[in-house]
């Protein structure tokens, strides 16, 4: 018992005697408070020997292996730092300090950024914007400088004149935090196409006494040279300012409108107008000796009174077949409901011939 006794006392004293200090150690941690804010900390160090790594804890979950501890803390608390270094032989020493964040304004804790904002030209005057932002970004605004403006962090804008511009992109958080980046862009086209700033703001259809006429009246944000006209994609007519239009038939129509001013701008207007007319037959009473015509406009249909059936053709003005029929009846009544208004002409028995208006 004794022997085993004195040689553990004997290996406690070679591992003392071989065991060696570590060669770095911290001497002095504090704060860099020129360089911090209310929770933006800075801090340095003194050590009494070079150091082979480095290992920062701030105390909010983040850290580093740097050689320059720094951290942007979102909320106020007392976090501990720690410091570990480490020397050639791997021998760790360890520095603890209480941290204190305390801000009284609350975007002061919002880590709201914008770490980049620049531009590409694609020409002289195209030019791609493009913003790096931190995650917690909410909403994103460039604005060119021209009165125009994105909400996208990647856009491409074309400026329509020479001149320098101020632009700057704002990056909003959830609490309403933002952050802002300026740039100063010189738009410098050695040729500069004057842009166009006709408008029509709108054109204005009055119905007058006759059904398929309208009076209208154009409107622009400045004098134009010259207005023209189209009906249903058709050729365009010179028209006036304000006037009136009369159309051939009822139905629907899109109207189209140009205007053109003197630098030859030009800019469009598409309105769609729906022309109804009440329906008026113009067809009188026919007799002959074995059958009768009349009208009854309230059913929109030709009464056809006969003595023995007939065979009946309905053809429009161009001589194209409508509606053939064998009548039976004493009293045939013929659907012109669908009809548009123009000129018929109606032939009983190949023989007798009459022409009605649909109006």
């Amino acid at each position: 018992m004794q022997k085993k006794y004195l040689s553990i006392v004997f290996l406690l004293f070679s591992i003392g005697a071989f065991a060696q200090p570590c060669l770095v150690k911290f001497t002095d941690l504090k704060e860099v408070t020129e360089a911090s804010t209310c929770n933006y900390k800075e801090f340095e160090y003194t050590l009494n020997n070079s150091a082979s790594g480095f290992k920062w804890i701030y105390g909010d979950g983040n850290s580093c292996t740097c050689h320059r501890p720094k951290n942007f803390y979102k909320k106020n608390d007392t976090f501990q730092l720690i410091g570990i270094v480490y020397d050639v032989n791997g021998c760790a020493d360890s520095v603890f300090k209480d941290v204190i964040i305390h801000c009284d304004n609350p975007c002061d804790l919002s880590d709201i950024s914008i770490y980049s904002a620049d531009t590409l030209s694609y020409s002289c005057n195209e030019i791609e914007f493009n913003a790096l932002k931190s995650p917690n970004t909410k909403q994103l605004t460039w604005y060119f400088g021209d009165g125009d403006s994105s909400k996208n962090a990647f856009d491409v804008h074309t400026y329509q004149t020479n001149g320098l511009y101020s632009v700057y992109v704002v990056a909003i958080d959830s609490i309403g935090c933002s952050d802002t980046a300026f740039l100063d862009l010189n738009i410098n086209c050695a040729t500069f196409e004057t842009p166009c700033s006709l408008k029509i703001d709108s054109i204005s259809l009055t119905k007058s006494n006759n059904c398929k006429i309208i009076n209208y009246q154009i409107y622009t944000n400045q004098n134009a040279r010259v207005y023209y006209l189209s009906v249903n994609q058709s050729s365009f007519t010179k028209v006036a300012k304000k006037g009136f239009y009369e159309f051939l038939d009822t139905g629907v129509y899109d109207l189209c409108v140009i205007s053109q001013d003197s630098l030859d701008c030009k800019d469009t207007l598409y309105k769609t107008v729906k022309i109804n007319c009440p329906n008026v037959f113009s067809t009188s009473t026919i007799k002959q000796h074995d059958f009768r015509i009349y009208p009854i406009p309230a059913k929109q249909t030709l009464n056809l009174e006969i003595q023995k059936p007939v065979y009946v053709e309905l053809f429009d003005v161009y001589g194209r077949l409508i509606l053939e029929l064998q009548t039976l009846e004493t009293i045939t009544p013929i659907d012109i409901q669908s009809l548009q208004s123009g000129v018929y002409v109606l032939k009983i028995d190949h023989l007798y011939t009459k022409q009605f208006t649909k109006e």
